[in-house]
């Protein structure tokens, strides 16, 4: 995807949760579905092969939870970050990330877990210098983007379908 010598953002929006209308406590605790908990485990298996050096989510439940089977088979830990929370300035977000990659050694990469209001957010702003399409910035729960980070700057960006609804066993962009 990138360039030789780049970091890599694997930036995920969390896979898919239980309906807020359904769910009485707290909107941070809302968990995932069922669903999300299948997309959750082709999530972690796929981005286990990128061998990340760090992982970083929200602090909402369904973003640890759509991470903790990468977590588990990497053996790193999930570091929360509120930057990435619903709700916050997507600048910020950005800028957080691209922070947390270039301490990174040329070639590693990070996987971070956020909201589709966060990461719309960053994908506009990505807009404007060409790097995402405007027709391509979509968001879908358990969808993945890839920032190609060098230089302090995002250089590219490529979207990674979510996984199916089904038994996920392939990715077919479905959320």
């Amino acid at each position: 995807m990138s360039a030789s010598g780049d970091r890599t953002v694997h930036l995920v929006r969390h896979a898919h949760a239980l309906p807020r209308g359904s769910w009485t406590g707290p909107d941070r605790a809302r968990r995932l579905s069922a669903r999300g908990e299948r997309q959750a485990e082709v999530i972690g298996e796929r981005l286990a092969g990128v061998a990340p050096a760090a992982i970083v989510s929200s602090p909402a439940e369904r973003c640890l939870a759509t991470l903790r089977q990468l977590a588990a088979r990497t053996g790193l830990a999930i570091e929360e970050a509120d930057s990435l929370e619903e709700g916050t300035d997507p600048a910020a977000a950005l800028a957080d990330l691209v922070q947390r990659a270039e301490k990174l050694e040329r070639g590693q990469s990070l996987v971070a877990c956020s909201h589709g209001d966060v990461i719309h957010g960053i994908l506009e702003a990505l807009e404007p210098v060409g790097i995402v399409p405007a027709s391509a910035a979509g968001v879908p729960k358990g969808s993945t983007w890839e920032l190609a980070v060098d230089d302090g700057w995002v250089s590219a960006a490529r979207f990674v379908a979510a996984p199916p609804p089904g038994d996920g066993s392939a990715l077919d962009g479905q959320a």
